[in-house]
C-alpha cells in the first residue's frame, strides 16, 4: 500500500514537472515572435460633382476616402469620351497644384492631366467645363480614370476604380425617363431657385445650346424641340 502511494506521488510530481517544462517552452517560443501591426491602406474613390461657375458648366473631379496626412505629391488623370460627341473646353487647376499639365485632344476623345504637390484638400482637384455635341440626343459616355497617385513620400497609393458618367443633351431631370416636358419644367424651376444644382443635370441642360451656359433660352429651345418646332 505504501509502495502504491509512493508511486502515485512520483507520478504526480512527474506530471507537474512535465507541465511546467511544457509551459516554459511555450513561453520561450512566444517570445521569439514579434507582433507586427500591418496598416491596411484604404482604397480611395473618385468624387465627381457637376458645377456652374464663372468658367462655365462642367465637372469637379477629385478624390474621396483618401487616407494620407498632409499632401499628394503627384496625380495623373485620364478622361475618355466619344469622338465628336463631347467637347472638353478647358481643364482648370482647382487645387493649385504645382507643375500642372493638361493635354486636351477632342479629336481622339482623350484628355490627360498631371499635377504635383497638392495641399490637404483632394475633393476638387480639377474643374472640366464640357459640352455635349451629340445632335441626335442619344446617350454618351464620359469616363474618368486615375493612372497614378503618390503620397507626400512618393509612395504609390491604391488607385480608385474608373468612373463612367452618362450624358444626354436635354435630359435635365436625373431619372431614366425619356426627355419630355418635365425636363423643361425642371429647368425653369432651377432658373427661378425652386430646384438646386443637385436635383438636375447641369451639363445636359447647358448643352441644349452650344454656349455652355444655363439660361431660359435652353428651356425655350427644349420646348420647341418637344413640340416639333425645332430640330
Amino acid at each position: 500500500m505504501v509502495m502504491l502511494k509512493r508511486l502515485s506521488l512520483f507520478a504526480l510530481i512527474f506530471m507537474m514537472t512535465s507541465l511546467l517544462i511544457t509551459n516554459n517552452a511555450l513561453a520561450d517560443t512566444e517570445s521569439q515572435f514579434e507582433i507586427i501591426n500591418v496598416e491596411v491602406q484604404s482604397k480611395p474613390s473618385i468624387l465627381i460633382l457637376q458645377g456652374n461657375n464663372e468658367n462655365g458648366v462642367g465637372l469637379y473631379i477629385g478624390l474621396d476616402n483618401i487616407d494620407i496626412d498632409n499632401s499628394l505629391s503627384n496625380y495623373d488623370i485620364e478622361l475618355d469620351f466619344g469622338l465628336s460627341e463631347i467637347e472638353v473646353l478647358d481643364v482648370l487647376n482647382e487645387s493649385n497644384s504645382e507643375e500642372f499639365v493638361q493635354n486636351i485632344d477632342n479629336i481622339s476623345g482623350k484628355v490627360k492631366i498631371s499635377g504635383s504637390n497638392v495641399g490637404n484638400s483632394f475633393s476638387k482637384l480639377i474643374f472640366v467645363p464640357i459640352s455635349i455635341n451629340n445632335l441626335s440626343n442619344s446617350k454618351v459616355n464620359f469616363s474618368v480614370k486615375f493612372l497614378n497617385l503618390k503620397d507626400k513620400n512618393a509612395n504609390s497609393i491604391i488607385l480608385p476604380e474608373q468612373d463612367t458618367l452618362i450624358f444626354q443633351r436635354g435630359k435635365i431631370l436625373k431619372d431614366d425617363s425619356e426627355i419630355g416636358i418635365s425636363d423643361a419644367v425642371a429647368g425653369l424651376q432651377y432658373l427661378v431657385g425652386l430646384k438646386d444644382e443637385s436635383e438636375i443635370n447641369l451639363i445636359n441642360m447647358a448643352s441644349i445650346l452650344p454656349d455652355n451656359k444655363l439660361d431660359v433660352k435652353d428651356v425655350i429651345v427644349l420646348m420647341q424641340r418637344l413640340v416639333g418646332l425645332r430640330d
